[in-house]
């Protein structure tokens, strides 16, 4: 791979200080900075993984799946020098740097959400350390008299999501 350059501006102070390392060691400036610069990054971008980009997908979708933060979009178009983050087409092959580790899932456990109908279940999923949402169903607007209103903050302090389905009563009184 032929050598780039790279420009960058620095203070006068720091500017006297590589000149005299330099001179210590007795080097050249740019072999220094070359070597400060290798230990800088020790292996960072050495593991890369290649990703073929497929329809709908955006810089920001394949950051999310390779780095759980689609922000990250910047790092796959630095690596790969893209000017125009827009302008990727489906085939183009991409470089990701340094992706996080995908881990298994455990066996019989599902990549996509879960969670269960109603409360009761939740130890369950405390009890596997996997936190998902829970459907609570309440009955309104069957009883002109009916004011109440209920809580859910309990499972919200345990960590789970709430899903609230509104029915209009049960039966005979009301409807779904």
């Amino acid at each position: 791979m032929a050598d780039r350059r790279i420009e960058i501006s620095v203070d006068e102070r720091l500017y006297r200080r590589l000149l005299a390392r330099a001179a210590d060691l007795d080097r050249e400036l740019a072999d220094v900075a070359r070597q400060e610069l290798e230990l800088w990054l020790g292996d960072w971008g050495l593991r890369v993984v290649r990703h073929t980009v497929a329809p709908d997908e955006t810089l920001g979708s394949i950051a999310r799946q390779y780095y759980k933060n689609p922000a990250k979009y910047k790092v796959i178009a630095a690596f790969n020098e893209l000017e125009n983050v827009n302008a990727i087409h489906v085939g183009r092959e991409l470089l990701i740097p340094e992706p996080i580790a995908q881990e298994p899932l455990p066996k019989g456990e599902s990549p996509y959400i879960f969670g269960l109908h109603d409360r009761g279940g939740e130890h369950y999923m405390a009890w596997a350390d996997r936190k998902g949402w829970v459907l609570v169903t309440e009955a309104v607007g069957a009883s002109a008299n009916d004011w109440s209103s209920a809580s859910y903050q309990d499972l919200e302090d345990q960590g789970y999501g709430v899903i609230v389905r509104l029915n209009n009563g049960y039966m005979p009184g009301g409807t779904l």
